[in-house]
């Protein structure tokens, strides 16, 4: 069952959902581009969240910043990058061995 997790990232904070499976291996989902309504809720991202699941993986997938209830503006590609590397960090403080 996901968990609804806040990812801090500088001075801003990201929206998520987290899926803790039994593997050390994770995977950070991201979602198309938000200025043309790409959100964690898009029917790709929820179909490989759960095909990853249903193989193993830990999920988390997260709104980038400015996207509904993640805070900041969108940054043109380059804020964003910071986004997927504090997913990766927040996956790496929960203990995962193996991030993708």
């Amino acid at each position: 069952m996901e968990k609804q997790v806040t990812i801090p990232c500088g001075s801003i904070s990201l929206d998520g959902l987290f899926n803790k499976n039994r593997s050390k291996n994770a995977v950070v989902i991201t979602h198309p581009h938000p200025l043309y309504g790409g959100n964690m809720d898009n029917p790709v991202v929820l179909t490989l969240a759960q095909s990853f699941f249903e193989a193993g993986f830990s999920t988390l997938r997260f709104d980038f910043r400015g996207t509904r209830h993640s805070t900041g503006m969108f940054d043109n590609g380059n804020g964003e990058q910071d986004d997927v590397r504090s997913a990766m960090s927040f996956l790496k403080d929960q203990g995962f061995d193996q991030i993708f």
